[in-house]
């Protein structure tokens, strides 16, 4: 059962965005054990998932987020796992309610 979740997350990558409602109650459903880091093929499969489809794997991770705040050193942990380069979150902004204000390199004033 488990091989067959992976697949449904890669081949649902894969399909174009026609369905970004069917796409996205998947991925919010499927998604979350490997976000958590719960799942023994958590990496591979993210990595693949970026690989295939980047822009949906940064959409679910801010959406992880916003569930809850306290998400964020994991989505840290996966974003160096994959390697996310600064700026690369351009396309998946949301409104999430933080106006802290930021120095020019994109990074918290101290």
């Amino acid at each position: 059962m488990r091989a067959c979740v992976q697949v449904l997350l890669l081949a649902m990558a894969a399909v174009p965005e026609d369905t970004p409602i069917l796409q996205r109650e998947v991925y919010s459903i499927l998604l979350p054990p490997y976000l958590r880091d719960k799942h023994p093929n958590a990496q591979l499969v993210l990595e693949r998932l970026w690989k295939v489809n980047p822009k949906l794997v940064k959409e679910m991770l801010l959406e992880y987020y916003l569930h809850d705040k306290e998400h964020l050193p994991r989505i840290h942990g996966i974003c160096q796992e994959l390697k996310v380069r600064q700026g690369s979150t351009q396309g998946c902004r949301q409104d999430t309610g933080d106006t802290a204000p930021t120095v020019a390199d994109g990074r918290p004033e101290t």
